[in-house]
């Protein structure tokens, strides 16, 4: 296992006058092959069925690193332990959880990359990122409700799409709701980042980065004051691994 491409950054934040952090992971998929039993060892029982009854190896790829950065960024905080003791399964929404634990995950992945964002489970926390392929426009504009206000350009609504989906991710939902229920009702962009608050949803708030046409977003509680050149930091390195 090469433990050296998995890139991991701690990113505290206070609320409620306490400190807390969440731990951001990620890696390119292009630097893995996962055949051989070191990746089947770090997966559990559970895991594996559901890794063998996929038949794309590149949804392999994705489900397994998925599962690795998650137990990576947890260990962070409950230190070292048996990753094949541990199962990340999914939700019938498809959601992500960590079984039997007060710790929560959001799991995103491109054709390039794989990421784990991982938290405490009272808090509610989202990350995606995307690297949208040349016909995905028309995609990503059927999710803009009639006055949002976000720009008709690629940047713009890859941007857009990024912090709904990790809005979809806090919430626990997908995108199994209406699509007003993810509605931005303030979008402002300054040097490649942007923030956004929900309209529907004022607990939350988002910040994305876009560069080279790929986005990668947070959505978190709006009590909730992350270290900001951490949490761009992150945003920024898990947009360049791509390249």
């Amino acid at each position: 296992m090469n433990w050296q491409s998995l890139a991991e950054f701690d990113i505290p934040f206070f609320c409620n006058g306490k400190e807390e952090k969440c731990v951001f992971a990620f890696t390119r998929t292009a630097d893995f092959e996962i055949s051989g039993e070191d990746f089947r060892n770090l997966m559990s029982a559970d895991e594996l069925k559901r890794f063998d009854s996929v038949g794309s190896e590149k949804v392999k790829k994705q489900y397994c690193l998925g599962r690795i950065l998650t137990k990576k960024a947890l260990s962070s905080f409950i230190g070292e332990f048996a990753f094949d003791a541990v199962s990340v399964l999914n939700e019938k929404n498809g959601c992500p959880f960590i079984e039997s634990s007060e710790y929560a995950v959001s799991i995103t992945h491109t054709n390039d990359v794989v990421a784990a964002l991982v938290f405490k489970n009272i808090f509610s926390f989202g990350t995606d990122i995307e690297n949208p392929r040349k016909n995905a426009r028309e995609a990503m504009e059927s999710i803009l409700v009639d006055g949002e206000p976000v720009g008709r350009d690629l940047e713009n609504l890859t941007v857009a799409w990024t912090l709904k989906e990790s809005l979809s991710k806090a919430l626990k939902s997908g995108f199994h709701l209406p699509f007003d229920e993810f509605e931005i009702s303030d979008l402002s962009g300054y040097n490649d980042f942007f923030t956004c608050l929900y309209k529907k949803h004022p607990e939350f708030q988002g910040i994305a980065m876009f560069h080279n046409g790929n986005s990668a977003a947070f959505t978190y509680p709006t009590d909730v004051h992350p270290e900001s050149i951490l949490l761009k930091m992150a945003l920024r390195s898990a947009i360049m691994i791509e390249r």
